[in-house]
């Protein structure tokens, strides 16, 4: 049974809530995720095979040809190995000039930010030390991943028609030569599914044929990757009317929508509410919700339990000073135990009250970095009980 409507269920008998049986003024009221995937697949132009036979344990490429696939990555975290990385990639492509039998295939892909842009895919083929051959065609609307997949797959394709026994495959996107050997479902599965399909015919019957993909970080501009990097950035093509669309790049469309909204939402005093507790990032500016590697604030705070509640407790203005008091027991008193302050405020207690060691403050946005010092520094600031101040945390 399909919650869509008939054009996307494919002849599923609808169920009872399907938007199939809304009626006009039902669909028109109507806000929902599932009415926002209803809409997105209109757009979406690839297609998905969940049980393809390339896809079943123990007949996958990697199950029956492991010792034929190599990969070869570069910490591009850590420039100290990018000399070495390089140096090795050179004595490479320096046999390989020697070798009829091999075949470097360099790629890269650009994403153009523009919506009305497509995505560019570029290879060039190096055999004997020559290039036989250049190739760049438009990718469509996808992300970076998905374009860089489909790069691997218009070079791996090509290669396996080469009379050669081995391929060195050379891209700045070693994850999407991993994708490129995983025939389950996902972005860009097709592409996938015709590079397992080339590589298993490359090399059944043939056990001295293989592939080595090689990462090359852009920023280094090694010499013959970065002859492909500027090919393919230098070319612009337009999206047209029908471009083809990936599930990622819906799914990252959906997101940024999200993420809009939640953002403008939250700019609103409506929404963030008066006494929200403003903070600034590293560059300086106000901090805004994201839902990305544990959200803006909560994984510079660390993972003392105390110390994540007494900072919930200062930003949403729920800790036990005079402001607070002030809401929810107004008899109770308000006014700072320490200093000069008709209401304790959390401003107050971060920039002027004696009975903590601060710098004063010259912007009136605190830094997070300074204001989980501040907490760590003093662990009775903005603790609800005795036991809190009690306990030590390290600086």
């Amino acid at each position: 049974m399909s919650l869509l409507s008939a054009r996307n269920s494919k002849g599923t008998h609808p169920h009872s809530q399907s938007l199939t049986l809304l009626t006009d003024t039902q669909s028109a009221c109507l806000k929902s995720p599932l009415l926002d995937t209803e809409v997105f697949l209109l757009n979406l132009t690839e297609c998905f095979t969940p049980l393809d036979s390339e896809a079943c344990p123990g007949c996958r490429v990697l199950d029956n040809f492991p010792d034929h696939i190599s990969f070869h990555p570069c910490d591009h975290l850590q420039k100290s190995f990018h000399k070495a990385h390089l140096e090795a990639l050179d004595h490479l492509c320096h046999r390989a000039s020697s070798d009829s039998s091999t075949l470097v295939v360099v790629t890269d892909a650009s994403v153009i930010p523009p919506r009305n842009m497509q995505a560019i895919s570029a290879m060039h083929f190096w055999r004997l030390g020559e290039q036989v051959l250049l190739s760049k065609v438009s990718a469509g609307r996808t992300t970076a991943l998905d374009t860089e997949l489909f790069t691997v797959r218009l070079g791996v394709a090509k290669a396996v028609s080469f009379d050669i026994k081995h391929i060195i495959l050379i891209t700045d996107s070693l994850s999407a030569t991993r994708r490129a050997v995983d025939p389950l479902v996902h972005s860009g599965q097709a592409h996938s599914l015709a590079i397992v399909c080339a590589l298993r015919g490359f090399f059944t019957g043939q056990p001295d044929h293989s592939i080595d993909f090689w990462d090359c970080p852009s920023n280094v501009q090694w010499s013959l990757h970065h002859l492909v990097h500027d090919n393919v950035t230098n070319t612009c093509i337009t999206a047209g009317h029908h471009p083809a669309t990936s599930l990622d790049t819906l799914c990252s469309k959906s997101t940024a929508s999200c993420l809009d909204a939640w953002r403008t939402s939250f700019s609103c005093p409506s929404s963030q509410g008066c006494h929200f507790l403003p903070l600034k990032d590293g560059n300086h500016k106000s901090l805004q919700p994201s839902y990305t590697k544990g959200d803006s604030w909560l994984p510079f705070i660390g993972e003392l339990v105390t110390l994540y509640a007494r900072a919930t407790q200062a930003i949403l203005n729920h800790a036990p000073i005079g402001e607070f008091r002030q809401c929810f027991f107004p008899a109770e008193c308000t006014q700072c135990l320490y200093g000069y302050c008709q209401v304790e405020i959390c401003q107050h207690i971060l920039a002027n009250c004696c009975q903590f060691s601060h710098t004063s403050l010259i912007d009136p946005l605190l830094s997070l970095k300074d204001f989980v010092k501040f907490l760590k520094e003093h662990p009775s600031a903005f603790a609800f009980t005795s036991q809190d101040c009690l306990l030590s945390e390290p600086p």
